[in-house]
């Protein structure tokens, strides 16, 4: 399942490393400072993130969900970056920061872990 963050409250019981809550924070302080804090996200401009917790099927059912209701495409998003990888000689999970914009104001910023599949 994923959780809708548009705000900074919102964070306080989210339970996900601390890079990643950080860089959601960073996100949140971005779309809170342009189109402010009390919007309505589903009605107004600005969006907000859609952070998953897990990369079990259930997860990957609602992010290819979300992506269906807001007329997305997985191939084409603005831009995908790595937030965070495990640190060892070969990391097993990857966080992902995918930005998807709906229109000239409006996005979703989708961070998820995934995991890596070994190549045989």
């Amino acid at each position: 399942m994923y959780r809708k963050i548009w705000k900074e409250e919102q964070l306080q019981d989210f339970y996900v490393a601390f890079e990643i809550k950080q860089r959601i924070q960073e996100l949140i302080d971005i779309l809170c400072f342009y189109y402010g804090e009390e919007r309505n996200v589903d009605m107004e401009l600005g969006g907000f993130i859609a952070a998953f917790t897990d990369d079990s099927s259930l997860d990957t059912q609602q992010y290819q969900k979300l992506l269906r209701q807001y007329h997305l495409n997985e191939a084409l998003p603005e831009y995908q970056e790595t937030l965070l990888s495990e640190r060892s000689p070969r990391p097993e999970w990857t966080w992902t920061e995918t930005l998807f914009l709906c229109g000239s104001d409006f996005s979703i910023i989708c961070t998820r872990p995934q995991w890596k599949k070994e190549v045989k």
